[in-house]
């Protein structure tokens, strides 16, 4: 993974559990790396948060929550019979490797802000304590 410039994630868009597989990956991949993820078969689900059979949301659905949690780019939807994203695919992975930070999730951007911080403030107390004491 070291080799990586950004993780592309695709998961079945009528397949709840393609997504949930595709999160387990996510949870490997270190913070830095930017990551997209892509709802294949987006022809054949429904894009609306809607409830499927049993009262379970589509994997769309789920994906597009997960995504405004972490404050990651919405799910790219790719049909290959539709053509439906094809070119945008493209464009956006060349985006997200050109401007790294764009695909990494605002809510690590922020947890390392507030680690930079935090470490800057201990810094600066050892600082203040080494010259008062």
């Amino acid at each position: 993974m070291k080799s990586m410039d950004v993780a592309l994630l695709l998961f079945n868009a009528s397949s709840p559990s393609s997504f949930l597989f595709a999160q387990d990956l996510e949870r490997e991949l270190p913070d830095t790396l930017p990551r997209l993820y892509v709802a294949t078969h987006s022809d054949a689900a429904s894009t609306g948060p809607g409830a499927r059979a049993g009262g379970e949301a589509s994997a769309l659905a789920q994906a597009l929550v997960h995504c405004q949690e972490q404050g990651s780019p919405e799910p790219l939807p790719l049909s290959v019979p539709t053509h439906e994203g094809v070119e945008g695919l493209m464009a956006k992975l060349l985006a997200v490797a050109h401007r790294p930070n764009e695909g990494v999730p605002c809510a690590i951007q922020e947890r390392r802000k507030q680690e930079l911080f935090h470490r800057r403030v201990v810094n600066a107390s050892t600082a203040a304590a080494l010259v008062l004491g």
